[in-house]
C-alpha cells in the first residue's frame, strides 16, 4: 500500500515538474519605472528580473498592482535582452503608441499586445522572422475625464515592416471598441 501511494505522489510530482512552458524566443526584462524628472530617470528605475516564458510574463503582470492603480506617469516596461528603455536606443525606430480609457481596455489590450509581440506571433506572420519590436511599455495616464486611461507603446527599431505592423496591430485592436492607435517615429 504504501508504496503505490508513493509511486502515485512520485508520478503527479514529475508530471508537474516536467509540465512544459510556453518559453519566449528571447528573454524579456521588467523593469518598472516610477514617474520621475529627467535626471532621476535611471536613478528612480527598478530593476525587476527577466521573464522567459509566457506564464512568467503573466504571473509577473498578475503580481504588481492593476497599472491603473500606479500613480499617473509610472510605467511598467518589457525589454528583449534588456535593451535599454530609453528613445536613444532606437535610432530611427518607431513607436506605436495604443490609448486605452477604461480598465476592461487596458486588461485586454495589454494581453494582446504580450501575445502579439512578447509571444512572437509579430514577428512570424509579419515581420519574416525578424524582431524589430523590443520593447513594450504600459503607463497609466490617468485624466480629469478618464482616471483609468493607460498608454502601451511598443517600440521598434528601423524596419521595412513598419506598415504591415502598423496594419496588424490596427486589425489585433480593432475588436476592442474605443481603443485608439498613433504611430510616430523616433527623432
Amino acid at each position: 500500500m504504501a508504496d503505490s501511494s508513493s509511486t502515485t505522489t512520485t508520478a503527479v510530482e514529475e508530471s508537474s515538474t516536467t509540465t512544459p512552458l510556453h518559453p519566449l524566443k528571447d528573454k524579456w526584462f521588467v523593469f518598472y519605472i516610477p514617474a520621475s524628472k529627467a535626471g532621476e530617470y535611471e536613478h528612480e528605475t527598478k530593476e525587476l528580473g527577466y521573464v522567459s516564458s509566457i506564464e512568467e510574463v503573466y504571473g509577473t503582470i498578475n503580481t504588481l498592482p492593476p497599472i491603473t492603480l500606479l500613480p499617473n506617469d509610472d510605467n511598467i516596461v518589457f525589454a528583449r535582452n534588456k535593451i535599454e528603455p530609453q528613445y536613444e536606443s532606437f535610432p530611427n525606430g518607431m513607436r506605436f503608441s495604443i490609448f486605452c480609457k477604461t480598465k476592461a481596455q487596458c486588461r485586454e489590450a495589454t494581453t494582446y499586445v504580450v501575445a502579439v509581440v512578447l509571444g512572437e506571433s509579430m514577428s512570424r506572420e509579419v515581420c519574416k522572422g525578424e524582431s524589430p519590436c523590443d520593447i513594450v511599455r504600459i503607463g497609466h495616464k490617468g485624466s480629469a475625464m478618464y482616471k483609468d486611461s493607460v498608454r502601451i507603446e511598443i517600440w521598434a527599431h528601423q524596419s521595412p515592416h513598419t506598415a504591415a505592423m502598423e496594419k496588424h496591430l490596427t486589425s489585433i485592436i480593432s475588436s476592442i471598441p474605443g481603443i485608439s492607435m498613433s504611430v510616430r517615429p523616433f527623432k
